[in-house]
């Protein structure tokens, strides 16, 4: 089992660009806007954008793929968010499904 704390990812070097003010913020977890790490839009994202992974009682049994870039100065950011006692996420490999749009 993984547990995530923070990650940060950043594929490509940037150009001197200004900063996004568009970035999205995508709250995954129970009662939230995505219920699954699945159900967040991957192949979508853009510079800037972070995934913001809930922590529940279950494990989260899915894999997913990040084929998008983000910059040096807006990395694409997947974290996990802490449950009311400080308990992180965790992301189980085993029997983890993919959604078909992100299995390459």
């Amino acid at each position: 089992m993984l547990r995530i704390t923070r990650l940060f990812l950043c594929v490509g070097v940037a150009t001197a660009a200004a900063p996004s003010t568009a970035a999205t913020d995508y709250a995954v977890g129970p009662g939230l806007e995505f219920s699954a790490i699945g159900d967040v839009p991957w192949e979508a994202l853009e510079p800037g954008d972070r995934v913001l992974v809930h922590w529940r009682v279950a494990a989260y049994n899915e894999k997913w793929v990040i084929a998008r870039r983000g910059t040096e100065q807006e990395p694409i950011i997947v974290r996990g968010v802490p449950g009311p006692g400080g308990e992180l996420p965790l992301i189980d490999g085993r029997n983890a499904t993919t959604r078909p749009q992100l299995d390459y």
